[in-house]
């Protein structure tokens, strides 16, 4: 991807993310573009949606799809980037993470995409990022917050909200100042957020000097 189309994109998924997550939308600037090679073609600019519209995890995804779609639309309404139409395409995920790692796939080699937004957990990013990641296309999370994510995908993954290690860490700073030194932890362990959110949660509670008092897991 040319470095004067690869700006205007950022600028795009961007643009797309801050709405998913309930932000404004900014108005991608198209002013001082080219008008020769990429710049010049009416070709619209395909942009990955992957989102678990259906399954366990659509309370959160089907939201954020929705705010995508509308930045789209109100991107196209204004002109589009560079003169050029945003094509998002959106693919159910299930919240399986065999299709989420199909939908990676997809994205890759059929749909032609220059970035990719989406998925709001740890194990749906960790499923589709890999592939992602290989084809040197931007990858930001609309609500993954695993502090790790960017180490364990690589260079072009991005998150778009706070980490556990900080949510966590203000929870434990809370409770400790509000309810005192002793705390029950209790967690998913089938899930990579609660895993986690509660390590970070334990290793603040007791470094401020609380104690946990009772620790169970569930799956």
């Amino acid at each position: 991807m040319k470095t004067k189309f690869f700006i205007p994109v950022v600028m795009l998924v961007v643009s797309l993310l801050l709405l998913s997550c309930g932000g404004a939308t900014p108005t991608p600037s198209t002013s001082g573009s080219d008008t020769s090679g990429e710049a010049a073609s009416s070709e619209p600019i395909k942009i990955g949606g992957g989102f678990a519209l259906t399954g366990e995890e659509s309370a959160l995804d089907l939201p954020a799809a929705n705010g995508a779609k509308l930045a789209a639309k109100e991107i196209n309404a204004a002109g589009g980037v560079l003169g050029r139409p945003v094509d998002l395409i959106v693919h159910d995920s299930q919240y399986k993470m065999d299709v989420t790692a199909q939908i990676a796939k997809q994205f890759v080699e059929e749909d032609g995409v220059v970035a990719v937004i989406g998925f709001t957990d740890t194990d749906s990013v960790l499923a589709a990022g890999p592939t992602i990641q290989a084809a040197g296309l931007p990858f930001i999370t609309a609500g993954a917050t695993s502090p790790k994510i960017p180490t364990q995908v690589g260079d072009e993954m991005f998150l778009a909200c706070f980490g556990d290690n900080v949510q966590a860490a203000a929870g434990a700073e809370y409770g400790f100042n509000n309810f005192g030194p002793n705390a029950y932890l209790l967690w998913d362990k089938g899930v990579e957020y609660t895993t986690l959110l509660g390590g970070y949660f334990k290793d603040r509670f007791t470094e401020l000097g609380g104690t946990i008092v009772l620790e169970d897991q569930y799956d």
